[in-house]
């Protein structure tokens, strides 16, 4: 009866550990598979509210092309306009008419512009739907007389007749789906929706959900997320309508959404726990055989079960290992995130306690993993060659920084005569010598832990070597009675002493285990209460007889030759594209790869991109995150959609100002290959080039790289530094940021020419409250600052972004006037280098007649209705030849710069306000 309590009592603790590890991967387990289905089920709900916010855009643009239909007709016959409307009409139960310029009804109601804002933007020439509570659904259209609009067609639908006419669909009669303006207000109701749902729907608690929701849209198409409500879990969504200021907004229950996908999460919680109790049992079935094999061992025949349990035992634990193993590793990965990006204190001591503790779980399940597959017999000892060096000092890295943790002295004595270069299985013996090591340091309360390597030759054999590894400690040593308790798995020794150091028990189990397999053996002396010494002998083949000499200078040098024979080579036949709206970076990237003589094209933008892929083969594809219009990540989905592009499995590259933890993770699942963060790093920059470009088209660099620029460069960056002296412009720092004093110099005569165009626009942006575009503003000038070396300001720019990108309006109205007016004073600073053209040369050009004008501003406003950037550029660029007449000088400037930035509406409005 004592001995099976003594055995429980053994067991006990052991089983209480493993179902408590056990329990904590489930429960993060679930935790994990709840968020995953979360994302599923929002996204699944976007795509859908994007289709219904289509099919709404859908029926609105018909009664437009309908009104634009009768527009035309009238154009063609405006004395017969009565008669054109009527033709049109029907029961519908619309309300149609013309209204004059003066506001007056020339058919129908007259409506005052104040109520609908729709009927100012069709005199101002633009197709328009506008809502009024009190009225209804206004459609409105411009009748033209030449260029001048004559009249302006509306449609109305009165507030009662909405939802008859425009009532928006979703799956079934579960799903509820309105059409709302950007205040909330209805504008299409609910289609079969109950007074409860219409009530609950118009609650305080709704309406909180979608105004934060709203604040989202301003950065995405549409938004979805699951809310705890008093009806049920509810999947609530917003998508914007194309072509108008409305949304499409709606509600499904959680249940419905998720098409029965949640079911996967119980069964995989229900096989997760079937494993755990599985273990549970296997665990405590071999341990317990262990013990009566131990205290009986008059039974042999249970001795023989045990061995066969072991086995067995071996290779579940093997297998069990491996799958605990991985959720481990992704709750890890997804805590360090936490712990890098979380900026709240109580929030990081609860990741610090799970870091350590989740670290501590996986070192316990690597141990079994080794016990168990050295047990089963799955460990094989594989040799190649390695540099001695190299062990040693990713060795003795990782030790020095546990001993300095403890305020242990840890000493290193290494025969600077041992051969550099040796053969064996240098994994196997990193894993023995770092086990001793860390049991050292584990074990040591105060004093030193002493590592010694030392050699000697081999016996008979002049190609080999025994190599002689020492670790000895001050710490408490091992009595005599408890030697042969050392070598046991899962057992420590003196665990009343040791019971706050964690471990299996299994470290030195599996330490002889390899020795065995290397046909070496551990070695102990101790002395209680003084410390220990561990030793062990292997013989390793000597591939090279130069002398190790001191291994962490020869670590260095090893590490610096590969660098540089990475670093020197040309690939003078690969061709790759950049793609980056800011010209700045371009300029910066052709700096930098020029060196290689890889051929480079450009482009500033998505579409421009797109079009150069469609017509010519690249090695490798470079493109930057936030771009206007078209991002990175929206080009590249572009791109390996292309089925006849030759480039559409061609490795691409992300440029990204976004150097937080987690980003490259972001940008493989977006599809990209790798990622690069600017101000780009060469090193990094180079060894992405000669990882992705094709090996046949790398050739070595002909001459030893060039490590000092020349005497006319050196003179460059004086006169730079002397004349930027008093700013904080760090002129090293930019020129390595772009590549050479030349470059840099040319770098920054570009930053100096854009400072008022950057200047005028982010204003301008933030005066219309257009936020998103001047959030890429702010981001594209946040890179320009870094690249040339303005560190500080560069970081102002981060937080006036990422204020752009939370919708935190009143930190950019307390900071962007004295960020923008610091910026703006760098142009009196730097025209110190680039002084003003003097003299009174005579502009040659020819200067354009009235008609020319005339000609070229409308083909300007047929190519920008068009949005044709190419047709745009070549008659921009054809007007440049000529003298442009005073009057038109600022339309022109303005029409240009808007040309530059792609905003085709705004060169419309230019164009019309002139007309």
């Amino acid at each position: 009866m004592d001995r099976n309590r003594f055995g429980i009592e053994r067991i006990a603790p052991v089983l209480l550990f493993f179902a408590c590890a056990l329990l904590i991967v489930g429960i993060l387990l679930r935790m994990r598979m709840e968020q995953f289905l979360t994302s599923h089920m929002e996204d699944h709900c976007r795509e859908q509210a994007e289709s219904c916010a289509l099919l709404a855009s859908r029926m609105f643009q018909g009664e437009l092309d309908e009104l634009s239909y009768i527009a035309s007709m009238i154009e063609k016959d405006p004395k017969n306009a009565e008669s054109s409307i009527r033709s049109s009409l029907s029961e519908d139960g619309f309300v149609q008419g013309v209204l004059a310029i003066d506001g007056s009804a020339v058919y129908g109601e007259k409506l005052s512009p104040k109520l609908y804002s729709g009927v100012q933007s069709a005199f101002r020439g633009t197709e328009s739907i506008s809502y009024s509570k009190d009225k209804g659904l206004l459609f409105s259209c411009p009748v033209f007389h030449g260029v001048n609009i004559r009249y302006v067609l509306y449609r109305l639908y009165p507030t009662e007749r909405i939802g008859e006419h425009f009532a928006v669909t979703y799956y079934n009669d579960e799903e509820k789906v309105c059409v709302t303006g950007r205040d909330g207000q209805i504008i299409i109701p609910f289609e079969n929706i109950s007074a409860s749902e219409q009530k609950w729907f118009e609650s305080v608690e709704i309406s909180s959900y979608y105004r934060a929701m709203r604040r989202e849209i301003g950065l995405s198409m549409s938004v979805a997320h699951i809310y705890q409500t008093a009806l049920d879990s509810m999947v609530l969504f917003e998508a914007e309508v194309p072509g108008t200021d409305f949304l499409v907004t709606g509600f499904v229950p959680k249940e419905v959404a998720s098409g029965g996908i949640e079911n996967i999460t119980n069964l995989v919680i229900w096989v997760f726990g079937l494993l755990m109790v599985l273990v549970m049992i296997g665990a405590a079935s071999l341990m317990n055989a262990r013990i009566r094999i131990r205290e009986t061992s008059e039974l042999q025949k249970a001795k023989n079960e045990a061995e066969e349990a072991s086995r067995a035992k071996s290779d579940f634990l093997a297998n069990m290992s491996h799958e605990i193993r991985t959720p481990i590793n992704v709750i890890l990965g997804m805590n360090e995130m936490i712990l890098r990006e979380s900026g709240d204190q109580s929030i990081l001591t609860y990741s610090n306690t799970i870091s350590r503790a989740g670290k501590t779980l996986l070192g316990l399940v690597n141990d079994i993993l080794d016990f168990s597959r050295i047990e089963a017999g799955k460990v094989d000892i594989l040799v190649t060659d390695y540099e001695l060096s190299e062990l040693l000092c990713e060795m003795t890295g990782m030790i020095h920084a546990l001993a300095d943790e403890k305020g242990i002295v840890f000493i290193v004595n290494v025969d600077r005569n041992i051969p550099a270069r040796l053969h064996g299985d240098v994994v196997r013996l990193k894993q023995v010598i770092t086990n001793l090591l860390t049991n050292a340091v584990k074990y040591t309360a105060e004093g030193s832990v002493t590592f010694s390597m030392g050699y000697e030759d081999a016996g008979g054999d002049p190609d080999s070597i025994m190599l002689k590894v020492s670790v000895k400690d001050t710490g408490m040593g091992i009595r005599s009675e408890d030697m042969d308790k050392l070598f046991s798995e899962f057992e420590r020794i003196d665990e009343k002493r040791n019971r706050n150091i964690e471990g299996t028990g299994l470290g030195l189990n599996i330490t002889t285990s390899l020795l065995k397999l290397m046909g070496s053996s551990l070695k102990v002396e101790s002395v209680y209460g003084k410390g220990s010494e561990f030793s062990f002998e292997v013989k390793q083949e000597v591939v090279t007889r130069a002398p190790l000499g001191d291994y962490e200078e020869a670590y260095e040098k090893q590490i610096a030759e590969t660098e540089k024979h990475r670093e020197s080579f040309i690939a003078p036949t690969a061709k790759v594209l950049a793609v980056d709206d800011n010209p700045m970076n371009l300029m910066v990237f052709k700096s930098l790869i020029r060196q290689t003589r890889i051929m480079v094209d450009t482009a500033n933008n998505g579409d421009e991109g797109l079009e150069l892929c469609r017509r010519n083969r690249y090695d490798l594809i470079f493109l930057d995150h936030m771009m206007p219009h078209k991002d990175g990540i929206e080009t590249l989905k572009e791109l390996r959609l292309m089925t006849d592009c030759p480039n559409i499995k061609t490795p691409a590259i992300c440029l990204t100002a976004n150097a937080i933890s987690g980003s490259r993770e972001k940008y493989l699942e977006a599809g990209f290959d790798d990622y690069l963060s600017k101000p780009i790093d060469t090193g990094l920059f180079e060894g992405l080039l000669f990882k992705y470009l094709p090996r046949d088209k790398v050739q070595e660099a002909p001459g030893p790289k060039e490590e000092d620029i020349s005497a006319d460069e050196k003179d460059t960056v004086e006169a730079i530094k002397e004349k930027l002296s008093d700013t904080p412009i760090d002129v090293a720092e930019g020129i390595k940021n772009s590549g050479s004093p030349s470059a840099y110099m040319a770098l920054l005569k570009v930053f100096y020419e854009s400072i008022d165009n950057n200047d005028e626009e982010i204003r301008r942006l933030w005066e219309d409250g257009n936020l998103k575009d001047y959030t890429i503003r702010i981001h594209a000038l946040k890179s320009s600052l870094r690249i040339i070396g303005l560190a500080e300001p560069g970081e102002r720019a981060q937080r006036l972004e990422d204020a752009g990108k939370k919708g935190d309006t009143g930190y950019i109205r307390d900071n962007l006037e004295d960020f923008l007016t610091e910026y703006a004073g760098y142009k009196e600073k730097l025209s110190r280098l680039f002084p003003a053209e003097t003299g009174d040369r005579k502009d040659e050009r020819p200067e354009a007649g009235e008609e020319f004008m005339k000609e070229a501003f409308g083909k300007i406003r047929s190519a920008a209705d068009d949005m044709d950037c190419d047709r745009l550029e070549e008659i921009i660029k054809e007007m440049n030849a000529y003298r442009i007449p005073g009057k038109y000088e600022e339309l022109f400037r303005k029409v240009s710069e808007s040309a530059a930035g792609f905003e085709y509406e705004e060169i419309v409005g230019l164009l019309t306000e002139n007309n």
